[in-house]
């Protein structure tokens, strides 16, 4: 949580609290230390595919798809394509953990909601897509991230 993210929620002590929930989530459910696997799984997935595109290029000149993104973009793009998948499904999760903490401290979720749509808002992307402002990773479209939030049965 930055102090520019702070910025956004200064009127609204809930809709805060909410970003504070989501990013605790993140926590409680090991995300940092996923997010590390993720990074090493990304590297493997990337050093193979280019590894054989380069040994086909050299022994059939044929370049594969893998090679060309990296010959068009640079290595670290590619790479973090992959990267990024994962990003969708801990958010999701993070997401409904939020939702969690917040029901334990009598919070409404639509404090969560109304955090997402202004962030969003920022970001100027419209409901559906999952283009965002981040070059690490594409989060869930807005869309998906309310109806998952509203899904979260509390017992």
């Amino acid at each position: 949580v930055t102090s520019e993210i702070l910025k956004f929620f200064e009127d609204s002590e809930e809709e805060l609290i909410s970003v504070l929930a989501h990013e605790m989530s993140h926590g409680d459910q090991g995300h940092a230390v996923k997010n590390v696997g993720y990074i090493f799984q990304s590297l493997g997935h990337h050093f193979f595919y280019l590894l054989a595109e380069e040994t086909e290029w050299i022994l059939t000149d044929n370049i594969g798809p893998h090679l060309s993104a990296v010959l068009q973009q640079g290595n670290l793009p590619v790479f973090l394509q992959f990267y990024g998948q994962f990003a969708p499904k801990v958010e999701l999760q993070a997401d409904v953990g939020a939702v969690l903490i917040l029901a334990g401290a009598k919070i409404n979720r639509i404090h969560l909601k109304k955090a997402l749509i202004t962030l969003h808002e920022v970001t100027g992307a419209d409901l559906e897509t999952t283009e965002n402002y981040d070059s690490l990773r594409d989060y869930p479209s807005l869309k998906k991230r309310l109806e998952a939030i509203d899904r979260v049965v509390i017992k």
